[in-house]
């Protein structure tokens, strides 16, 4: 799927990829959330506690790559 990723959802990739394999809380983003769910670059965790942890996938981290170069 070809899909431009926007300022904010670079952001939010870089930061996720910061976070590794662990993830990290994402509350202030549901939409761009949402989006790169849809496109398979982030995958949600459910923790079981309050909130759940979002992760970057391959797939998004290549889209990453991509959109830095």
């Amino acid at each position: 799927m070809a899909y431009r990723l926007t300022h904010d959802e670079i952001r939010l990739l870089k930061e996720l990829k910061g976070a590794g394999s662990r993830g990290r809380l994402v509350p202030q983003a549901p939409l761009v959330l949402a989006r790169l769910m849809r496109a398979g670059y982030v995958n949600r965790r459910v923790t079981g506690v309050s909130a759940d942890r979002y992760v970057i996938t391959d797939l998004g981290a290549v889209a990453l790559n991509n959109a830095m170069a």
